[in-house]
């Protein structure tokens, strides 16, 4: 004779009083006491190790309920590690921490298996937070599994108990009713007759569904559980619990309160003495935290966290299904947008300042395109895959269009900030069927806009890819070219419009490349710009000048003022303060002589901080000049403010004097504007006596330009204005 089934009064797989241990693993000392005080305060025991090879050693010495690793160990990945901890110990529950959080190392961490992913610097609370989230989440799994295991036992006795026949249906149904009170006290549980109307549901199934076991009782199961509405799953389940079979799968439903619930469910036919199904006992285990859990980790591995936009592995799936129906509507295009120099735009004015920004360039975009789809492929590059160009024309229209998101500034804390984009385009089928083959021409339209300055578009051509192998080539001359002293400055001089006395010179950079000759700076500079050489050349151009304006100062030539030009990613860098003041102290000359030439682009970024940097270099002497005035974005209500001597007139303007009254009366009203600021100015690119008569009579300060003097070696230079002196 078979013994009644009993249950425990809890199912728990783990004491209640039990302390979890836990192993914190990281090379810094300081951060491992932390943690573990932080988690010993916490009721926990806690333990460390400083490396990899400390930790693996400990953990086959003694059991640890939780590790928490830092990603880069000093012997040891912290991810290859987890793996080999979760092979030995997969019930172990794994936390990663980083001091260098990017999205790809959080997904390939939950991939492995971590339970959570933290941020360095990690408060008391977040890791609190994160160990109280992770023994939730295994507390669960270890009661479900000791579920599974008492729900077997359950079934084999049931198996048993239906084999034997019981010869009186009341000491059956008696012995059922002592279950279902036990039941009663665990999980999910839910009696039905053979029709699936409910005769029993116990505390746990009237919360889950949110209603009372009165209003329960009589009701049809099928129509309580919202989301089984598969006429095909009914019948499966009706089918094989007809037939005395144990029925076992996931049922999704919602409370009465709208939320949505998963449980792992075993529904189990009761059949009685004379062989008919009699009723059915329907066992659910709750699983929505791991369902949820789940699908956060999925928004990881497919979303960028800050924009919430696709990532690039989503946008490549979208673009493979968009691929499958281009057919219906003939093709369509995707464009790569890279931001104008933001990793400099970052470093000066701070990651808030630079994530605000790209939040605003992100809803500018997105209310531009319309219908297609924007993402974010890396920190500063977006995709934008466009569902209805057919044609090259539509693309680069639609193109052109997106640029005018652009000529407002973008406002941030009450300051202006100008950012622009260039932008790369592929078109499917004719540059690519495959995501990497449409997204790596796009990458190589959008490195010859690129090259071409600011806020330019491409389309991709088949001549890109020698291109591209050509940049590369050239960056890697580049680099060796700063290394083997290849640069070289020439000095245009800049003569006083009434005097005509030489009053100081432009350094200009030039490549004396072995084999070439010289290689002017329009086609290497935007290269140097774009791979992070130009803070490396630019600073070697600023000690260059000095130590020049020190020589012919030795040799006896009038002191004359050296203007440097200074492009956006030195003017941002942190150190520009202390490279001018390094280059100054060195060549041992008066700050005055040193003159440093910013366009008015660089300067209208960020004002705050322009401000703050104009400041610190004309407290050290330097004068400083706007260059290309009038081309960019510039406003008089800044520009009182502005520290400067100079102002130089772009030579656009100066080219059409006498063809083109508008750039006379800009070049006009540029001299009168300089003139009401107490600033000199300066036309640059004066190349004919016309030109020269006009800018006298309009009060021009000084004059640079062919009609002099084309810009000369050092040499050529002393020699010149040295005999002129004599």
């Amino acid at each position: 004779m078979m013994q009644n089934y009993t249950l425990p009064e809890t199912i728990e797989a783990r004491p209640a009083d039990k302390p979890w241990r836990i192993l914190i693993v990281d090379d810094e000392e300081n951060i491992r006491n932390v943690l573990a005080e932080f988690l010993k305060l916490d009721g926990h025991v806690a333990e460390t190790a400083a490396c990899g090879s400390d930790a693996l050693r400990m953990i086959r010495d003694a059991e640890y309920d939780i590790i928490i690793s830092d990603i880069i160990l000093p012997d040891v990945n912290g991810i290859e590690m987890i793996r080999e901890v979760h092979q030995d110990l997969p019930s172990v529950i794994l936390i990663l921490i980083t001091g260098m959080p990017t999205i790809e190392t959080a997904t390939t961490a939950l991939r492995t298996g971590v339970h959570d992913y933290l941020c360095k610097p990690i408060t008391h609370s977040a890791i609190s937070r994160a160990v109280s989230n992770a023994i939730r989440m295994k507390t669960l799994a270890d009661r479900n599994t000791a579920l599974e295991r008492e729900n077997e036992r359950y079934r084999d006795w049931l198996e048993e108990m239906v084999r034997q026949k019981t010869e009186k249906l009341q000491l059956s149904m008696r012995q059922m009713t002592n279950l279902r009170s036990a039941l009663d006290r665990t999980q999910i549980l839910v009696v039905t007759d053979n029709t699936y109307r409910i005769r029993y549901a116990n505390a746990r199934f009237c919360q889950l569904v949110g209603m009372s076991r009165s209003k329960l009782t009589g009701r049809d199961w099928f129509g309580i559980v919202a989301d089984v509405h598969d006429d095909l799953l009914v019948m499966d389940i009706q089918e094989k619990t007809g037939s005395g079979k144990i029925w076992e799968g996931m049922i999704s439903g919602r409370s009465r309160d709208g939320r949505r619930w998963w449980t792992e469910t075993a529904i189990v036919p009761f059949v009685g003495p004379d062989g008919h199904h009699m009723q059915n006992i329907i066992i659910q285990t709750d699983t929505t935290d791991i369902i949820e859990s789940r699908e956060r980790i999925r928004a990881l591995a497919y979303t960028d966290s800050m924009t919430g936009l696709p990532n690039r592995t989503r946008f490549c799936e979208m673009i493979t299904g968009e691929a499958e129906h281009a057919a219906d509507y003939g093709g369509f295009a995707v464009a790569i947008l890279d931001l104008d120099g933001f990793k400099s735009f970052n470093e000066a004015y701070g990651r808030e300042i630079g994530d605000a920004t790209l939040l605003e360039f992100v809803t500018r975009v997105q209310s531009a395109i319309g219908k297609h789809t924007l993402a974010r492929l890396g920190s500063d590059q977006f995709g934008v895959l466009l569902r209805t160009p057919t044609s090259e024309k539509d693309a680069l229209g639609f193109a052109g269009r997106l640029q005018s998101i652009f000529i407002k500034p973008f406002v941030i804390n009450d300051h202006e900030y100008h950012i622009t984009a260039c932008n790369g385009i592929a078109l499917f089928p004719q540059h690519g069927e495959t995501p990497e083959e449409l997204l790596q021409n796009a990458s190589l339209a959008l490195d010859l806009a690129k090259g071409e300055g600011h806020c330019h578009f491409s389309i991709y051509r088949n001549r890109m890819h020698q291109l591209a192998l050509s940049r590369i080539s050239l960056e890697n001359e580049l680099r060796q070219a700063l290394a083997n002293e290849e640069f070289e400055l020439f000095y245009q001089p800049k003569i006083e419009v009434l005097s005509g006395r030489l009053v100081g010179a432009e350094a200009l950079l030039r490549w004396r490349k072995p084999g070439v000759g010289l290689v002017p700076p329009s086609e290497f500079i935007p290269y140097a710009e774009e791979s992070g050489l130009i803070i490396k050349i630019g600073r070697w151009v600023l000690e260059e000048a000095c130590q020049q304006i020190s020589a012919w100062k030795n040799r006896g030539l009038p002191e004359c003022i050296i203007s440097v030009n200074v492009s956006a990613r030195q003017f941002r860098h942190p150190n520009i303060i202390t490279y001018v003041m390094t280059a100054l102290t060195v060549s041992n000359i008066d700050a005055g002589l040193l003159e440093l030439e910013i366009t008015e682009n660089v300067l209208m970024n960020g004002i705050g901080t322009t401000l703050e940097t104009l400041n610190s270099l004309h407290d050290l002497g330097v004068r400083l000049s706007i260059d290309d005035f009038g081309t960019g974005y510039s406003s008089l209500a800044y520009l009182k403010d502005f520290p400067v001597q100079v102002l130089k007139i772009d030579r656009s303007f100066i080219s059409n004097i006498g063809r083109d009254e508008r750039d006379s009366n800009i070049t006009r009203g540029i001299i009168s504007l300089a003139r009401n600021l107490n600033l000199r100015v300066l036309a640059e690119g004066v190349e004919t006596k016309h030109q020269i008569e006009f800018l006298r009579e309009e009060g021009c300060d000084e004059i640079q330009g062919y009609w002099y003097s084309p810009p000369l070696s050092a040499a050529d230079f002393f020699r010149k204005y040295a005999q002129d002196e004599q």
